[in-house]
């Protein structure tokens, strides 16, 4: 019965959208023969394309700048909800498991009236309690509180009441203590109800719990699909933008700012004093990811405690039209208003030493910021190198011509970046779905070293001539396919482990069409030392990296071969030359461009040399993989000839990467000043950076002495 009345729902659904639908074409036509009445029909026809183009510009802008819509912040709002409801649920239900074992304790003969001592879970009970009455008692001295916020104040105050009335026989002493203060006494004596009278408010305490406890169900329990929506719109019980404010303050011990914009805009703003205050502390002015809002940053980022603790100032703010800014985000507004916030920081809070991060969307905020006014350090924190960048390679041509059509945005942020004069870093994933490598800042800033004029779209020769990038692109795709192959097989039949080799390639599997199946394929397969050396081969291979994006990346990247293939050799080449080779995971923390030309050497002798000892396995299938190999290890040759001629200071040889603690200086040439450092991390786009990637972005920050 319910699946049917739920088919009904649907089917009424469906059908209220298809007439509201149908109702929204017929006005639009009667709308359109009335204009063309008065206007003619080319004028109408006009005007009409006029306010499709508006329309279209409103929801790009919307796309662009989701966290300017209100149903934006309201799925956030309903998320932390109903995890901070269920959460309260559970410490309600503590303090109701309590009262419950001291009535029912209560009862019993005086002589055998057991003892109860204080439990840690209703101890955390009561923080979480006696703190929300005091966040939203704060609400509802500044009129700021919400209906559904008030219901749960009054709830937990009757509560809080009743617990502070209901008074315990501490054990071995004559003296009382209210329920309420021996909660938070986790480790304290054991107590038991001293009386009738207690037994009463003790009751009514546990009225106030199960009262409370339907009012969170609301919040978090399940619901219909038409409840379902209405918590999703109208829930404020917990989670909301203003509670999650007053809580950020208190809990960093925070003061509120107001700056205002250019354009008279008044800006939200928030200063995070460090965790040990001092005069000369320095200060991070972060700006958010796309969609971000600084009062939920101690839930959904990891800098807040990461600056504080390391004895930096952070200021916080709200993009023009999120959270309590009013107006309309644009990148040049965004800009202007970083601009104005800096400025604000340097002439009225006195800062001397100012740094300043931009996450996504905010590194083209802060590297505007670092371009214009002088700051001492910069971090592009896995940003783009421009909007248009971000439309062509993560959406297409078609959301690329349609971005180009619709906005005249300027989110140049490469060029930003190397025109910063001041101690630049920026970190890429290369696996990052959200802003792929191909439109990351690490790759623009390496086009527009190599040259102003350089493009994404149209990738030219670099290091290898057009012909030679093809040939080097068809040996690596082989290569690796032969090899996701193998171990593809090789998981069917065994348990063995091989997945930190093969990482990132099930995309090939899925694409790839090149197959090298034959009568004695079963018998190859378990020959164990044919798949012990293509996996040799492999893990050689992906040693390679340029700025941490390893060889045997490439054809992921791509996808495919062609136009878009030779694209993809054609940037990691560019950025070979350009940032030189990473492996922070390993510890590698010495010059990348030294480290870019022992890696290509140790690559080029590995592969060899397995080729060699190899060569006497008759196997068809290593036969080929061997050519391909060889073939790769030819065209390596020609890219260590080249990075050997542009830094003729590394002495040729064979040499270990440096594993020193600190960070050895590149030479200071016009190419370094301009892209300045860079920190390649696996996290993905929005994860926290790893234990060693945080201990590299430290040696940068102890190097411009924000951090001790």
């Amino acid at each position: 019965m319910a699946k049917w009345s739920r088919r009904r729902l649907a089917v009424c659904v469906l059908g209220l959208c298809f007439l509201t639908l149908v109702t929204l074409c017929y006005l639009l036509y009667q709308a359109i023969a009335l204009l063309a009445h008065i206007l003619t029909l080319p004028g109408a026809l006009l005007l009409l394309c006029l306010l499709l183009l508006g329309v279209a510009r409103k929801a790009l802008e919307a796309l662009v700048f989701p966290g300017a819509l209100k149903l934006w912040r309201r799925s956030i709002e309903s998320r932390f909800c109903e995890e901070m409801a269920t959460q309260l649920l559970m410490r309600v239900k503590d303090v109701r498991n309590v009262l419950e074992v001291l009535i029912e304790g209560n009862r019993e003969e005086a002589n055998s009236r057991p003892f109860l001592h204080p439990q840690r879970t209703a101890s955390h009970a009561k923080k979480a309690i006696a703190g929300l009455i005091r966040t939203y008692g704060e609400l509802r001295e500044s009129r700021e509180i919400t209906k559904d916020q008030t219901i749960l104040l009054v709830g937990l105050e009757a509560l809080q009441s009743c617990l502070q009335n209901t008074h315990l026989q501490v054990a071995s002493s004559d003296s009382l203590a209210s329920l309420w203060d021996w909660l938070e006494r986790s480790d304290g004596p054991q107590a038991y109800l001293a009386g009738y009278q207690n037994t009463q408010e003790a009751g009514n305490a546990l009225e106030a719990c199960k009262g409370l406890e339907t009012r969170l169900y609301r919040s978090c329990g399940r619901r219909s699909p038409l409840g379902k929506l209405n918590r999703w719109l109208q829930d404020t019980t917990l989670g909301h933008i203003s509670q999650m404010r007053i809580e950020l303050i208190a809990s960093y011990r925070a003061e509120q700012m107001w700056v205002e914009a250019a354009d008279h805009v008044r800006l939200d703003c928030i200063w995070m004093p460090a965790v040990i205050r001092s005069t000369e502390a320095p200060t991070m002015l972060f700006c958010n990811p796309n969609g971000g809002f600084y009062e939920f940053a101690n839930y959904q980022s990891e800098w807040l405690d990461f600056y504080t603790r390391a004895g930096v100032n952070v200021v916080l703010w709200n993009y023009r039209g999120y959270g309590r800014t009013k107006g309309r985000p644009t990148p040049t507004k965004l800009k202007q208003d970083g601009l104005a916030i800096a400025e604000y920081l340097k002439k009225v809070k006195g800062v001397e030493r100012l740094g300043v991060h931009g996450e996504s969307m905010g590194g083209m905020v802060a590297a505007h910021i670092a371009r214009h006014i002088a700051v001492d350090f910069l971090f592009a924190d896995r940003t783009f190198c421009s909007l248009d960048a971000v439309a062509r390679f993560g959406f297409g041509a078609v959301a690329y011509r349609l971005f180009r059509l619709l906005s005249c945005w300027n989110s140049d942020t490469a060029n930003d970046y190397m025109h910063a004069p001041c101690y630049k870093l920026v970190s890429s994933d290369p696996s990052d779905t959200m802003i792929t490598d191909f439109a990351s800042l690490k790759t623009g800033i390496a086009l527009r070293l190599l040259s102003p004029s350089a493009s994404l779209l149209s990738p030219s020769s670099h290091i290898l001539t057009l012909t030679d990038s093809l040939a080097f692109f068809d040996s690596l795709s082989r290569f690796t396919k032969i090899v996701y192959y193998f171990n593809k097989r090789d998981g069917e039949r065994s348990p063995r482990s091989i997945g930190t080799v093969i990482q990132g390639l099930s995309q090939i599997s899925r694409q790839s069409n090149y197959h090298m199946l034959g009568p004695d394929t079963d018998a190859v397969l378990e020959d164990d030392v044919m798949l012990g050396t293509i996996y040799r081969l492999f893990g050689v291979a992906g040693e390679m990296d340029a700025g941490g994006k390893p060889l045997t990346g490439v054809c992921p990247a791509a996808g495919k071969a062609g136009k878009e293939g030779l694209q993809a050799l054609h940037i990691w080449l560019v950025v070979l030359d350009k940032w030189g080779s990473y492996s922070v995971s390993q510890g590698e923390l010495g010059d990348p461009k030294q480290l870019s030309i022992q890696k290509c050497r140790s690559t080029i002798l590995g592969l060899t040399s397995i080729c060699e000892e190899s060569q006497h396995l008759a196997n068809p299938f290593l036969q080929q993989l061997f050519s391909h190999t060889l073939q790769i290890t030819h065209f390596l040759s020609k890219v260590l000839a080249y990075l050997e001629a542009a830094n003729p200071e590394i002495p040729a040889g064979r040499c270990t990467p440096s594993t020193d603690a600190e960070l050895s200086i590149p030479k200071a040439t016009d190419d370094f000043i301009k892209a300045g450092y860079l920190l390649p991390v696996a996290c993905g786009h929005s994860g926290p950076l790893s234990a060693q990637e945080r201990a590299v972005l430290e040696l940068h920050l102890s190097r411009v002495q924000f951090r001790k």
